[in-house]
């Protein structure tokens, strides 16, 4: 008996936008993205890159992620997390479209770095939004909001923390260069 796909994950109901491409940012090779994959090595310089687009926002809600994804859903939780920074970036940069642009493409390249090293990004991402709203004049007290996120908005305290403690040894540098060229080196 032949059991059925996943309609995510069955290529049948795939729309267009679900192959994605896009340059490598080590070697600017063209990639393909699936929808599904992780990463994929890129031809040009062999290189693990990270697929910008993969979102298993079904795992969420789905009685069968764990048999389709071969994990538990405690390790997708991250997601929702992700989901609290884009909610605090869109926001915060509101009322700021050119900046906003701006950091969301370095929030992707620091994202991308850090899945690459298979890093959480969500420290990263947390901290470059912050250091550049405050850069923008966007936000005053940088502290403040961070506590908002934990208090009021559910980021996890420990989270706020190790923020908060990547802010403070960065503090009176080019902060957000620094963040990305930590993960360049």
């Amino acid at each position: 008996m032949r059991r059925n796909k996943c309609p995510g994950q069955d290529s049948r109901y795939w729309k267009a936008e679900d192959i994605r491409e896009r340059v490598c940012p080590y070697c600017g090779h063209p990639l393909e993205f699936w929808k599904t994959d992780v990463r994929i090595k890129c031809p040009g310089c062999a290189r693990n890159v990270a697929n910008p687009g993969f979102n298993l926002g079904c795992a969420e809600w789905c009685a069968y992620a764990k048999e389709c994804l071969g994990t538990d859903l405690s390790e997708i939780v991250p997601r929702k997390l992700r989901k609290i920074v884009d909610e605090q970036f869109e926001r915060i940069f509101k009322d700021a479209p050119e900046r906003r642009a701006e950091v969301r493409a370095e929030m992707e390249q620091g994202e991308l770095l850090c899945r690459e090293r298979e890093i959480n990004p969500l420290c990263t991402l947390v901290s470059l939004m912050l250091i550049r709203a405050e850069a923008s004049g966007l936000v005053t007290d940088m502290k403040a909001l961070l506590e908002e996120m934990v208090n009021e908005h559910g980021l996890p305290a420990p989270v706020g923390e190790q923020v908060w403690d990547l802010l403070s040894d960065l503090k009176g540098r080019d902060t957000a260069s620094l963040l990305l060229e930590d993960f360049m080196a």
